[in-house]
């Protein structure tokens, strides 16, 4: 009797164990998703801002070189660095997307 209780409680420890892993990795998982959605959020809004720069360097650029002939091979590598900060800038959108879906999948 006393093998049949003392295999009883270490089959209730072993459940109560598991669930309390499994807690910490439904915490966890929810913790990662907020934090990647902030970080989505934080990376759009920096993007958006270095964009707005390089756009005006780009019109100083672009008056320098009506006027004096500057290099025209800098306009077209600010021309393409905001192309990247448009690609960047979805891939922040898109990982802030995501992390609210896995928020959403955890927390309906």
């Amino acid at each position: 009797y006393r093998a049949k209780e003392q295999e009883e409680k270490l089959k209730i420890q072993a459940l109560e164990t598991r669930k309390q892993n499994l807690f910490l990795q439904f915490r966890s998982a929810i913790e990662q998703a907020y934090a990647d959605l902030e970080d989505g959020r934080i990376k759009y809004r920096l993007f958006q801002e270095q964009k707005a720069t390089t756009q005006s360097v780009i019109e100083l650029l672009l008056a320098a070189y009506s006027n004096e002939g500057a290099s025209f091979i800098d306009l077209l590598q600010l021309e393409d660095q905001l192309i990247q900060y448009d690609l960047m800038m979805l891939t922040a959108v898109v990982k802030s997307h995501l992390a609210q879906a896995a928020i959403e999948r955890y927390i309906p």
